[in-house]
This record gives C-alpha cells, structure tokens and sequence, in this order.
C-alpha cells in the first residue's frame, strides 16, 4: 500500500494502527481523499457553468449583431426602393416636360407657319385690291365699300420667362428640387 505525498507528513505524527483494525491514519487518508474529492467536482462544476455562461453570452451577443445586421439590411432595402420610386416619378417628369416642350415648340412652328401663310395671301391679293380701288374711284363709289379680304386678328405671342415658370412649378410639384431627403 503506497501513501500519497499529502499523505505522507501525517504518517509520523498518527500512531500506529489498533488491535482492533482501524488506524487514525487511515481515517485521516480517507478524510483527506474524500476531502480533495469535493474539491475537485466543486472546482469542475464552478469551471463548467462559468463556460455555460460565457457560451450563452456569446450566443446572445452573435443573436443580437445577426438582428443588427438585418435590420441595416432592411434599411438598405427601403432606401433603395426609395430611390427606384424617385427615379420612377423623375422619368415621368421628364416625358411630360418633354411632352410639353414638344406641343409648345409645335405651337410656335404653327403660328410662324400662319403668319408666313398671311403674309404670302395679302402679297398675292395686293395687286387685285388695288384694281378694285381703282374700279370703284372710277365708278364713283367710295373705298369704304370696297369688300376687304383681309381680316386682321391679334394673336399674343408666348412669354418665355412665363413660359420657364411654368415649367418650373410643374417640376417642382413633381420632385422636390430641395437637394436633400424627401419627407422621410
């Protein structure tokens, strides 16, 4: 039977073992061994929960970046429709400026195209007016009945200053030109 080396100081100072089988020395090993035995499943099972609580720590703080990042992830999402909606309504604006720049430029090639039209019929009509002032001098009748083929009719033209500002208060209605966020 070998002793321990916790053991073995206590050797000299226990006596020696009784008629009666039981020695103090072996109750004290056995004391001694029982002893270091608490010891080591107390210090095992202090060692084993302070690693369940890291571990679940480190869970719970691994569960918390994961929300973190899907909720970024969502925000991303958001903002990029956001901008999808705003390019969707700034191509719409375009089409219609573009639109009525088109029917304004129309408008304004129509009323050159008229007045050039007018222009060409009083040139052509000159020589024919003057004959029938002169058939009615002849005739004696006065000028004021002479039939005029010319109708005169004013026509304003286009202010182009208005015409920007109209423009601009389209768009402006359309998309914010505030350079920042939109009401968000």
């Amino acid at each position: 039977m070998s002793v321990s080396s916790q053991e073995r100081p206590l050797a000299p100072v226990l006596p020696k073992a009784h008629k009666l089988g039981g020695s103090r020395q072996g109750v004290q090993r056995a004391e001694t061994e029982r002893n270091l035995q608490n010891t080591k499943a107390d210090t095992l099972a202090r060692l084993l929960s302070s690693g369940f609580g890291q571990a679940q720590k480190a869970s719970q703080e691994a569960g918390r970046l994961s929300g973190g990042i899907g909720q970024a992830f969502g925000t991303l999402a958001g903002t990029t429709s956001d901008i999808g909606r705003l390019q969707q309504a700034l191509g719409q604006a375009d089409v219609s400026q573009l639109s009525q720049l088109g029917a304004m430029r129309q408008a304004q090639q129509q009323a050159g195209l008229d007045a050039t039209r007018q222009n060409a019929m009083q040139t052509a009509q000159e020589p024919y007016t003057r004959l029938q002032i002169g058939q009615n001098l002849l005739q004696g009748m006065p000028s004021s009945s002479i039939p005029s083929t010319f109708t005169q009719s004013t026509t304003p033209s286009a202010n182009p200053f208005l015409q920007g500002i109209g423009a601009y208060t389209t768009l402006s209605q359309i998309a914010p030109f505030s350079g920042g966020a939109t009401g968000k």
